[in-house]
């Protein structure tokens, strides 16, 4: 048996490149799917009161909607992420710190105000009487 650690042929040959390959694109689905459920969804969850599963479909819905744009800033996320990974790591922290900032401050989700604002709420005698629901 090989030890693919220290045998670079391994990786050389077809049987490694269609597991490298393989390997590489199950990965990438993966995390495509997972960008494609918490990208939103999870500033949504803090700033709505909506469930996670309707958090997680107008994600999912967003995302596919713009799928080019968010493409491409999974592009910058990635380039950041390994031009800052190459100076033993000390850049990283900063990038994914200021990645986060962004998307916090970029996400423009109206503030709670715990008073319920659905169209059938208005006619509630709580509403009426000006009492949170």
């Amino acid at each position: 048996m090989t030890n693919i650690s220290s045998n670079l042929e391994v990786y050389l040959s077809i049987n490694g490149f269609m597991m490298l390959t393989s390997g590489s694109t199950v990965g990438a689905l993966f995390a495509l799917l997972v960008y494609m459920i918490t990208l939103f969804s999870v500033p949504m969850l803090l700033a709505r009161e909506v469930d996670f599963v309707t958090a997680m479909i107008a994600t999912f819905q967003a995302v596919q909607n713009n799928f080019f744009y968010l493409m491409i800033l999974i592009l910058i996320i990635v380039g950041f992420t390994f031009l800052f990974m190459l100076p033993w790591y000390l850049g990283l922290f900063l990038t994914l710190v200021y990645l986060g900032m962004r998307h916090g401050i970029s996400m423009n989700w109206p503030q709670k105000t715990g008073k319920c604002e659905h169209h059938h709420c208005a006619s509630s005698p709580a509403r009426l009487s000006g009492g949170n629901r």
